[in-house]
């Protein structure tokens, strides 16, 4: 079983993730917990052609790893840590450009 919860580095969020880690009793199998971020889209469409992908990609990536550290902080000083938690390389490439996901496992 896997839970997802939103992350959007406001207090609730982080408070969701609490409730989670800390009912995770709750449940007969020890679910894995996924966290998403979602990202708008850049405001000037031309933004990946002005700057280049690269610098685009780096933009979103800075933005979740900003807003999911206190979400894997949290994880970490938990029992919830998994070991192979790890920003997910698929997810991205299997939504449409807009808007961007970054989930982390």
């Amino acid at each position: 079983m896997k839970i997802h919860v939103a992350i959007d580095g406001s207090d609730s969020a982080l408070r969701a993730l609490s409730y989670v880690i800390s009912h995770r009793d709750f449940f007969s199998a020890n679910p894995d917990l996924v966290l998403i971020n979602v990202h708008l889209p850049l405001p000037s469409v031309r933004a990946r052609t002005i700057l280049g992908s690269e610098v685009v990609e780096r933009y979103y990536a800075e933005e979740a790893e900003a807003v999911l550290a206190p979400a894997r902080a949290m994880l970490a000083g938990s029992r919830a840590a998994s070991p192979n938690a790890r920003p997910s390389d698929s997810l991205p490439r299997k939504l449409s450009p807009q808007p961007r996901l970054m989930a982390v496992t």
